[in-house]
């Protein structure tokens, strides 16, 4: 979406000078096929799909290999939706004018923002987080659809307004207003629901009465939700510039894990 015009360079008007078979030729068949592309966003956008197959497969080997006798079984699911996304993004490339989804980004951010707010009503709880939305056959979580059309919003106002990005009042107050309220729905399962998850696990697994459910329940009760109060009170305080907050924070937070965990060692190890 970006309204940039560049100025071509000396191999593409040696490019354009061609015969028209033989510019094909050498635009390269992947070009051919989808169209121009940013190919060093492209490469970053697959090195990291790469790298999260891998890290998938890697936390899921042994909890497959247990429940379902298939140490394979998380990591195939995961290949077969990232083809099914490469193949979504390929078809959106060749077929979808960019013109038509900048004309509904607004909409659709629109009602993200809605059902995500109808999460708090009526989502549907699951391991101590509130995250899912049920509507008829259907259930997903509105978070994943509101980050999609944050990034579609940004880009449809950057390519309108990329002539007057160095003005505080274009540049940066609209993104303000943009990912403020997004920002306020997605912290929320992003910062306490992967804690109580994973503390949920960890008493299924090990039992609460355990050394490791007892020093995952002190770990879960003395830190904090960092980036979620920051946010929360330097927003409502007015405080633009957090300086050593977050360090100091992040620090607080490693000193009670580790307290934590003597603490349990020393009072109900016997």
């Amino acid at each position: 979406m970006n309204g940039t015009r560049k100025e071509p360079t000396a191999r593409a008007k040696e490019r354009a000078a061609l015969p028209a078979g033989k510019a094909q030729r050498e635009r390269g068949t992947f070009v051919r096929i989808i169209g121009e592309v940013d190919r060093p966003f492209l490469l970053i956008v697959i090195a990291l799909l790469c790298i999260g197959s891998v890290m998938v497969f890697s936390a899921s080997y042994a909890y497959g290999k247990f429940y379902f006798n298939d140490s394979y079984y998380f990591a195939r699911r995961q290949l077969g939706w990232a083809v099914l996304g490469l193949a979504g993004m390929c078809f959106t490339a060749v077929f979808v004018d960019y013109r038509w989804i900048k004309r509904f980004a607004w909409l659709g951010y629109g009602v993200a923002l809605l059902l995500n707010a109808a999460v708090v009503v009526m989502g549907i709880a699951a391991k101590g987080a509130q995250r899912w939305l049920k509507l008829g056959p259907i259930q997903f979580q509105p978070s994943e659809l509101l980050k999609f059309f944050v990034i579609i919003v940004c880009a449809s106002y950057i390519s309108n307004n990329h002539s007057r990005m160095k003005e505080f009042r274009y540049g940066i107050l609209p993104f303000i207003l943009i990912l403020a309220p997004a920002a306020v729905l997605l912290v929320r399962p992003v910062s306490g629901s992967g804690a109580l998850a994973v503390g949920s696990q960890i008493m299924e697994q090990y039992g609460p009465d355990s050394a490791v459910g007892r020093t995952a329940a002190v770990m879960l009760g003395c830190t904090e939700t960092t980036f979620y109060t920051v946010a929360v009170y330097f927003g409502a305080a007015g405080i633009k510039r957090t300086r050593y907050t977050i360090p100091a924070a992040l620090t607080a937070d490693l000193a009670a894990y580790l307290a934590a965990a003597w603490a349990v060692r020393l009072f109900f190890e016997t």
